[in-house]
């Protein structure tokens, strides 16, 4: 195999490079090896440094953005959209992780037969996971993702308790049970979870009362989730 020395490296035939050291045999294109603590690669522009990835010889492997000015963000894009950002104060932001918040602008009214709560508009929604037309959530990917729903009701007169559900793909997954005695009076259900979900798995929410009729206020109540991870 052939190799040719690169300003203190050796490239071999098959464009593998070394940086004081041999070629990398396995699958890597280029090897670093430095004899001292904090080798790495240095970033210039006009021949200031602007960033750095650099190891402290004990298994540590930093990645500086902008280390020698002030202001400068750390960011993993993909098709050159930001996936996840760290500002300088350290701050971690990923714009594009599935979320939503929904809500309704009318009551919904519902007696003993289990009534979907299609929350009709958002406040945000992330990824366009959440369908408003007909209330679901729909997972776009596996993972653990937290759902909240939290609604104000108020009862009939011979209503004891209503609940809400938490349905996953058509079937009840969570119940949410108010157990105290509602007659004539106001009530809050509240479901918080976090949900282990496959892509596809789709969510909704649905609202009964024991006896008598029962209706959801809007203005204080919604549906929200977002992916964890």
């Amino acid at each position: 195999m052939a190799l040719t020395q690169v300003n203190l490296g050796m490239l071999d035939d098959t464009g593998r490079l070394g940086l004081g050291t041999s070629p990398p045999t396995s699958s890597h294109r280029i090897a670093l090896d430095n004899d001292s603590n904090y080798g790495g690669i240095e970033f210039k522009q006009s021949g200031a440094r602007v960033g750095q990835i650099i190891q402290d010889g004990v298994g540590n492997l930093f990645v500086d953005a902008n280390s020698n000015n002030a202001g400068g963000s750390l960011q993993l894009r993909n098709n050159y959209s930001t996936s996840l950002k760290i500002d300088s104060a350290g701050r971690v932001t990923t714009p594009n992780q599935p979320s939503f918040h929904a809500y309704s602008n009318a009551n919904l009214n519902h007696g003993t037969t289990d009534t979907k709560y299609v929350w009709n508009l958002t406040r945000h929604n992330i990824g366009s996971h959440y369908d408003t037309s007909n209330g679901r959530f729909t997972a776009p990917i596996d993972g653990r993702y937290y759902f909240n729903v939290s609604a104000l009701q108020n009862v009939g007169p011979t209503s004891y308790y209503t609940r809400v559900w938490l349905y996953k793909n058509g079937s009840v997954f969570l119940d949410g049970l108010n157990t105290q005695a509602l007659q004539s009076g106001y009530g809050r259900l509240d479901i918080d979870a976090v949900v282990e979900a496959s892509a596809g798995d789709y969510f909704e929410t649905y609202f009964v009362s024991n006896n008598g009729s029962a209706f959801v206020y809007a203005t204080y109540s919604w549906f929200s989730g977002h992916l964890l991870g």
